[in-house]
């Protein structure tokens, strides 16, 4: 399964042939924010994949732990850059 960052940025690595990228998904919508589900997901295609997806994935899960606040209005968004 694919999925596509419509109208945002997608992080993503890149290595020899390979690609992880990562999106963010609603698998539930609600009528007010409480009813609504939001994931972020990690896609990976190429033999160095499955290593660029996991080194991607603890990038964010080391955001969360070490940046993000629990009040959703004070955290700051994983800054991006270029390489």
């Amino acid at each position: 399964m694919t999925g596509i960052a419509k109208d945002r940025d997608a992080p993503a690595i890149v290595g020899d042939a390979s690609l992880a990228y990562l999106i963010h998904v609603q698998p539930q919508d609600g009528e007010s924010p409480k009813d609504k589900e939001w994931e972020w997901m990690v896609r990976a295609f190429g033999v160095q994949g499955p290593e660029l997806a996991e080194q991607l994935a603890a990038t964010v899960r080391a955001w969360d732990r070490h940046v993000r606040a629990d009040d959703n209005s004070k955290h700051a968004d994983p800054a991006l850059t270029p390489s």
